[in-house]
């Protein structure tokens, strides 16, 4: 207020001009701005300040009273500033006497004008936000650390201690250039990539332009390598063995892919996906006209040009009734190999790929309880290539398809009734060619029929034949489930031979499910299995079989509140045909969990007495978090895994084992010291002792330091999917240099 004083008296002191009875310059001055201005008018005329005469102290106070009370004037003072309106005021509160000898009182005129200008708080708020829009249409925001590695250990005279700094994270401007166009542009650390994103939406167009969605190599690395981390192995009910480091892991890569920007086109083959491509430079125009939808796009990776465009049509005049809904889809997508070839070691030239894709689904209502799903997709690739794939009379196709095609249907019929309660029907089939290859486009280890639910279903990939069917009921306490999965390959001469790969796989069980109470329910099961697996070292096919019977148990906050008990028994006769090995199986599965607000743990062992091995492992991890002496947080963790195999085996140890631990404790609010260690021991009897130390001390909010010791680039991470990774403990295999560290400062704005 005492600025806006300042400020008003100072553009107030304009030309003077000649007035009596003690009139201050500040008043004169003050009634000649408003005159100028519209606000103060009443007998007075242009021409009466070039007069010689003097106005008298109650001429003035008619004016500002005539002023005020006119018609004319009250829309002047309506639309007057808030400085104007202040020195209005400050005249009046001056001239106060003299008013009063009028008849009226100077709060009247106070209350006047507050009544007369009462918009003026909302026109005061909307310029303010008007401003801060403008403001706010630059925004500078960012997450950047600077980072110096150390090595305590030269193993040479070159190496030095330090290594340079490097950056980490990125900075960024953004800028809203208008309501419909966003633009971005900033520089990434990890990637040492500039970056921009610009963005344009209006009247169903969108136009989207960038490259920030490149991610850097250990990032894409970790997402290829642990995207399947949590898999449905050992699970009944979604109650798999993960630690809670291990799902936080999974969320966090996750997070990575699902915040890309590229959009995923309207197949079943997964081609053009985002989690299969890495792409840098991109543009993407889609544009929704009623019930159409016209996709195009233009990106690169580090190998690849890749374009497409996809038409997409809801077809009303097939299905129009409530609960109906069909789609039409085309698509053309291109693939260019930047430099030519395969692969730096492979000089077969690839000049480009092309893929045209038809598609279309259908969802209707069967009857009042009942609904219908149908999908259908054709793929034809057309390549140029020098390379040349052996063909075979063992190429057989279980679909009308040819070596460059691939064919998806599936059909999925859901029903509701008191009688039989719920059932779900599930077909499924796909064909590839032996030259059909998505590579760089699609995930080859995505389930294409992950809706049903069963473990390690068809994947797609070159070269299969792939069908399931599932058909599951339940109603009351009683589940049913019939599965049949058939996988082959088309042609085996075109499998890679410097690979192992299962080129066959036919199994069918049937398992019923029968709920006890909320703490109990059972299982019985058994099917059949068979299939073929082809050794790389050997180079070899080795056909086995089996017949199997298996039964489970699921316990409830039984043994204790808030935990689960999973116990399956798999028995069966178990064939190794190629080798004429017969054998009676078991497998044995028994875990114990628990999970509270202030931790958890798991006990789990699995032992196999089969054809194909013969192993007990066990692993167990616990985790405890809380406060120590009531105000300092802390949490540790220890774990382990013992694995025995009982083959014989004279030059290899028939043990492998490892424990682990890691722990954190918040010294203060802003200061938190974390370390571990891990120690393992291979069946080849090579051991190793790895751990870590670090400490982070937070300025505040925005702004900490950390210092780490030892391999632990994953320190505040680990992994305790005990039987399928080999990554259990706070450290990722591949570090494993103990003498490494660094020094990181973090800010975030």
């Amino acid at each position: 207020m005492k600025k806006l004083k300042i400020a008003i008296a100072s553009f107030l002191i304009v030309n003077s001009m000649a007035f009596a009875e003690n009139l201050t310059d500040y008043q004169a001055k003050a009634v000649k701005e408003l005159y100028n201005k519209g606000i103060l008018t009443g007998v007075l005329k242009e021409e009466d300040f070039t007069k010689a005469e003097t106005f008298s102290r109650g001429q003035i106070a008619a004016i500002i009273y005539n002023s005020i009370n006119t018609g004319n004037q009250s829309v002047a003072i309506k639309e007057a500033s808030p400085q104007d309106i202040l020195i209005l005021k400050s005249l009046i509160a001056d001239f106060s006497m003299e008013i009063g000898k009028l008849g009226v009182a100077d709060y009247e005129l106070l209350e006047k004008i507050d009544e007369q200008n009462k918009n003026l708080n909302a026109r005061i708020d909307k310029e303010v936000e008007t401003l801060n829009k403008k403001i706010d249409r630059i925004r500078l925001t960012g997450d950047v650390s600077l980072v110096r590695d150390f090595n305590t250990k030269q193993t040479s005279t070159d190496e030095e201690l330090m290594d340079e700094v490097k950056g980490e994270g990125n900075i960024d401007v953004n800028i809203d250039i208008s309501e419909n166009t966003k633009l971005k542009l900033g520089y990434n650390f990890d990637t040492e990539l500039g970056e921009y994103s610009l963005d344009y939406k209006k009247d169903g167009l969108e136009l989207l332009a960038y490259n920030d969605d490149y991610l850097s190599d250990e990032d894409w690395d970790n997402w290829t390598n642990y995207k399947y981390l949590s898999d449905k192995n050992h699970t009944t009910e979604k109650n798999n063995i993960d630690s809670d480091g291990n799902l936080r892991r999974k969320k966090s890569i996750e997070e990575n892919i699902n915040s890309k920007k590229l959009p995923d086109f309207y197949n079943n083959f997964g081609i053009i996906t985002k989690s299969a491509i890495n792409n840098k430079d991109t543009i993407i125009a889609k544009k929704s006209i009623a019930d159409n939808e016209l996709l195009a796009l233009v990106t690169s990776t580090d190998e690849e040009d890749i374009y497409g465009i996809q038409f997409k049509k809801k077809m009303k005049y097939f299905m129009s009734g409530e609960g109906s809904d069909s789609n039409m889809m085309v698509s053309y997508i291109g693939v260019d190999d930047k430099d030519g070839q395969v692969s730096s070691t492979d000089t077969t030239k690839i000049t480009d790929k092309r893929f045209l894709i038809l598609g279309a689904d259908f969802v209707f209502p069967i009857t009042e309880n009942s609904t219908e799903t149908l999908k259908y997709n054709y793929a034809k690739m057309y390549q140029d290539s020098d390379a040349t794939t052996p063909t075979s009379t063992g190429n057989k196709y279980y679909l009308p398809i040819i070596k460059d095609e691939a064919t998806y249907v599936y059909s999925k019929t859901d029903v509701k009734t008191n009688k039989i309660g719920d059932l779900k029907i599930v077909l499924g089939a796909v064909n590839t060619g032996s030259e059909f290859d998505p590579t760089s486009l699609s995930d080859s280890e995505r389930e294409v029929f992950a809706e049903t639910e069963d473990d390690d279903l068809i994947k797609l990939n070159k070269n299969i034949f792939g069908g399931v069917a599932v058909i599951s009921q339940e109603k009351g306490k009683f589940a049913n489930v019939f599965t049949s999965k058939n996988y082959k390959t088309n042609n085996k001469e075109a499998i890679d031979k410097n690979e192992d790969e299962t080129t066959e796989d036919m199994t069918a069980r049937f398992d019923t499910f029968y709920r006890v109470n909320n703490k109990l329910r059972l299982g019985l099961g058994g099917g059949r299995n068979s299939e073929t697996i082809y050794d790389s070292t050997s180079t070899s096919y080795t056909n086995y079989s089996r017949n199997f019977v298996e039964g489970q148990i699921q316990l409830t906050d039984v043994i204790n509140k808030n935990s689960t008990n999973l116990l399956k028994v798999k028995y069966g006769k178990g064939k190794d045909e190629t080798n004429n090995i017969e054998k009676n199986e078991l497998v044995a599965y028994l875990d114990y969990r628990k999970n509270t607000k202030s931790g958890s743990g798991l006990i789990a062992s699995e032992y196999e007495d089969s054809v194909e091995q013969n192993t007990l492992k066990t692993a167990m991890y616990l985790e405890k978090k809380g406060k120590i002496s009531g105000k300092n947080e802390a949490s540790i963790l220890l774990g382990g895994r013992i694995d025995k195999d009982y083959e014989d085996v004279a030059t290899l140890n028939d043990n492998e084992y490892r424990v682990f631990t890691k722990a954190t404790y918040s010294l203060k609010d802003n200061i938190i010291l974390e370390g571990g260690a891990r120690y393992m021991n291979s069946y080849d009897d090579v051991s190793d002792t790895t751990f870590g130390v670090g400490a982070t001390y937070k300025f505040n909010d925005d702004i900490k330091m950390s210092v780490i010791y030892g391999p632990i680039n994953n320190i505040s991470d680990y992994s305790s999917d005990i039987f399928e990774h080999n990554t259990d403990g706070i450290y990722e295999d591949k570090y494993t240099e103990q003498n490494m560290g660094s020094i990181k400062i973090s800010v975030k704005f």
